[in-house]
């Protein structure tokens, strides 16, 4: 079973910057660029650890996080 970030995730991604500005420090790029990955959907952010900053960023679960396909 696949899991993709659903699109809500992603819209929360995309309008909090200082959750943005946290992952972008893990993968060491900018800002911006996780931005440019929520905009695209891109299959970057299914990074464990990255799931792990969202977690602990928006108190959200592995389930609201994720549909599974």
């Amino acid at each position: 079973m696949a899991l993709n970030i659903n699109d809500e995730t992603y819209h929360a991604i995309r309008n909090n910057i200082s959750l943005r500005e946290e992952m972008a420090e893990y993968l060491g790029v900018k800002e911006m660029t996780i931005y440019q990955h929520a905009v695209r959907k891109s299959i970057v952010l299914l990074n464990i650890n990255l799931i792990n900053i969202l977690m602990s960023h928006t108190g959200k679960t592995e389930k609201e996080i994720f549909d599974s396909v």
